[in-house]
């Protein structure tokens, strides 16, 4: 063979300090290896073709046998290069310094997922585009976060329509729950210190704790109703069909009141003394219930609570006369305000349910019974406003001021 005769060509140009056994192995090398060699060769010349074709037919088989042995002898040399996780880093004891680093912060530094939701996300926002891509980590618990929020909305207005589909059902309930309600207000009140000058009085200690049950009912339901006007004006033109459950639930509060206020009346025994009040009573409850239970007329009893905006200072002027404070500088303004909001507030609120019926009578269910009862408590408003005028305004003889508040009769002398 070619190659073999090379060899011992090679061979016999050795000098003579070469050993005796290397110089036998070039002799008589394995025929295994010249195989090997050969057939290298040939890979080298075929991945060298292109560049001999370039240079002609006779340099072929030359070029790419020198260019087989270049190309060789790299690829042995890269294959005998060690690997570089086999290499030590040198240490001087000067420059090596061992940092420490935090994972997750290694791993957003490079761009390395720290979980497989990350990457899932990574990938979707990339198909889907690659703003979307870099977004897509943190949208995740944003997302989360959101649907909680949202379930947790879901979950409170369920309950709410819960809520408010038993208060429709069980209106009864709701009324007497808020009568308890205010009798355990009135028995709270038996508690406080009475002034000097009505602590003496029976009838006037019983008529200051009533008093008062009035005035924490005037400061609840007042405001609310003005409230409800203000948040739905639909209210005011839709009298006969229109309330929300707020309306609806300040209804059931005021009429547990007015039943609860005229049981303290009948049984405390001050209902001959009190009839007034308590036909008054008696037909604010049955206007209230009838829109309870047919849910219809809801609007117009809100619009009538509007007369306990004014009832907050007609309480209180009636309070600070059991307390002989007529001559107090509170009592002068409160009677101001009382007659300001006596004007503005019950006045008008029961004129204008009043035209409202007038003007839609026909259309409107049971309107002549509205329009009766309401024509009868404008009579009796009335008669309170002249009494209320020739009380606070008018001259008074001194046997009527020291008649004033000692009756038993709760509004015919105040």
């Amino acid at each position: 063979m070619s190659g073999q005769s090379t060899v011992m060509e090679a061979a016999e140009e050795l000098p003579s300090s070469i050993p005796v056994v290397l110089k036998k192995l070039m002799e008589n090398p394995p025929p295994n290896l010249l195989e090997h060699c050969d057939s290298e060769k040939d890979d080298k010349a075929k991945l060298c073709g292109e560049d001999g074709s370039e240079e002609g037919g006779g340099g072929v088989s030359g070029s790419g046998g020198v260019g087989g042995g270049v190309v060789g002898s790299v690829g042995v040399s890269a294959s005998l290069m060690p690997a570089i996780w086999d290499k030590t880093i040198p240490y001087d004891g000067e420059t090596f310094h061992l940092e420490y680093m935090d994972l997750d912060e290694f791993l957003l530094e490079n761009g390395i997922p720290a979980s497989l939701e990350e990457e899932l996300q990574r990938t979707l926002g990339k198909a889907g585009g690659g703003q979307e891509g870099e977004e897509g980590p943190v949208e995740v618990p944003k997302k989360k976060k959101m649907e909680e929020e949202e379930e947790e909305e879901n979950w409170t207005q369920e309950k709410m329509e819960l809520s408010w589909m038993s208060l429709q059902n069980h209106p009864t309930l709701s009324v007497a729950m808020s009568s308890v309600t205010f009798r355990i207000i009135h028995r709270l009140l038996q508690g406080l210190p009475l002034p000097k000058a009505v602590e003496r009085d029976a009838f006037k200690s019983w008529k200051w704790r009533n008093l008062s049950v009035s005035l924490v009912h005037s400061l609840l339901t007042g405001p609310w109703a003005v409230t409800c006007v203000i948040l739905w004006p639909d209210l005011l033109h839709k009298i006969h069909s229109f309330y929300t459950p707020l309306t609806y639930l300040l209804i059931c509060v005021s009429s547990g009141y007015f039943i609860q206020d005229a049981g303290d009346i009948i049984l405390s025994g001050q209902a001959r003394a009190s009839w007034e009040f308590l036909l008054h009573h008696a037909l604010v409850t049955w206007c209230f219930l009838y829109g309870l239970y047919t849910k219809h007329y809801v609007a117009g009893a809100v619009i009538a609570l509007f007369v306990e905006v004014n009832s907050i200072f007609l309480h209180t002027r009636l309070l600070l006369k059991l307390a002989c404070a007529q001559a107090s500088p509170l009592y002068h303004i409160n009677k101001l305000l009382n007659l300001f909001t006596y004007v503005f507030f019950r006045l008008s609120a029961q004129f204008y349910i009043t035209w409202y019926l007038l003007r839609h009578y026909a259309t409107l269910d049971h309107a002549g019974y509205f329009l009766a009862t309401m024509t009868l408590m404008n009579i009796m408003i009335l008669i309170y406003f002249y009494r209320l005028l020739r009380a606070d305004f008018l001259p008074r003889s001194r046997k009527h001021c020291a008649q004033n508040g000692t009756r038993n009769d709760k509004f015919v002398y105040d």
